[in-house]
């Protein structure tokens, strides 16, 4: 929930889905069945939990696939969550852009969903020692399209940082 002092414009207490929750989870099976990998975005850990409840679903129905479903953005996600990335085999997708983690925007995120819950803010260092498997993309032309600046932060990154970053493809 966000914090009863906030003053976005679209915010409610909790914010908001596009799906209902059973018609989520009845397209991702299918898509899954179908072949297809998934791709979320989802902001906050109540979008990223519906997000991994649906793939979950998905295997449930469907057996393990294999296919390399993944989550974007990421701001938030639950501790109770990110082992969860590991255990369904889903990719965690940081789109870890320095002017996401300016002064002034960090300040509005702690405004909006308290100072307990931003000290989490972008957890990659946590999804990393949840043995998620994980990969870093630009958000062009929000951000700058170089892979390096992207790199440069998650590297240096005070608080939830990654300093060793191994490159591979897959």
């Amino acid at each position: 929930p966000y914090t009863a002092s906030a003053s976005a414009p679209l915010a409610t207490s909790t914010c908001f889905t596009y799906f209902p929750t059973a018609t989520l989870n009845n397209d991702v099976a299918a898509f899954d069945a179908a072949g297809f990998q998934c791709h979320f975005h989802a902001c906050g850990d109540r979008g990223v939990r519906l997000a991994l409840d649906a793939i979950a679903n998905a295997q449930a129905v469907n057996g393990t696939s294999g296919r390399r479903h993944r989550i974007a953005r990421l701001f938030l996600v639950d501790a109770a969550d990110r082992p969860r990335f590991a255990q369904l085999g889903v990719w965690a997708d940081f789109q870890l852009a320095a002017s996401t983690l300016t002064a002034e925007n960090v300040s509005e995120v702690t405004q909006l969903i308290g100072a307990t819950r931003a000290a989490s803010y972008l957890p990659a260092a946590s999804m990393a020692a949840a043995s998620a498997e994980m990969t870093l993309s630009s958000d062009f032309d929000a951000d700058e399209l170089s892979p390096f600046l992207k790199i440069e932060t998650v590297v240096t990154r005070a608080t939830q940082g990654i300093p060793d970053v191994a490159l591979r493809c897959v």
